[in-house]
């Protein structure tokens, strides 16, 4: 078990690098939000053995942030909302 002093100080040494610890961060989301999205074309269009694969990708990137696989859908329901919002503003929209 880490101490409250070595809370403290990573703490502080994660503010002060926040921008480099947020990318981190972000990359690793990135990564499941598409294993998620290739998930949901796979489940369709692939093989069971493909649908394995991805869902243990997306088990190991879900353990890897530290959410549940709840959080997961919820935080890709929002990343999709963004994606069709950027679209949508872009002139991207399918329909």
């Amino acid at each position: 078990m880490y101490r409250q002093s070595e809370e403290q100080i990573a703490r502080q040494i994660i503010e002060y690098n926040k921008t480099t610890v947020l990318d981190g961060i972000a990359k690793k989301y990135a990564r499941l939000f598409k294993a998620i999205k290739d998930y949901e074309y796979i489940s369709i269009k692939g093989t069971e053995i493909e649908e394995q694969d991805i869902s243990i990708e997306i088990n190991c990137l879900v353990e890897e942030v530290g959410i549940t696989e709840d959080d997961a859908r919820l935080m890709y329901a929002e990343y999709e909302m963004i994606v069709d919002d950027w679209k949508n503003a872009c002139g991207e929209n399918d329909g």
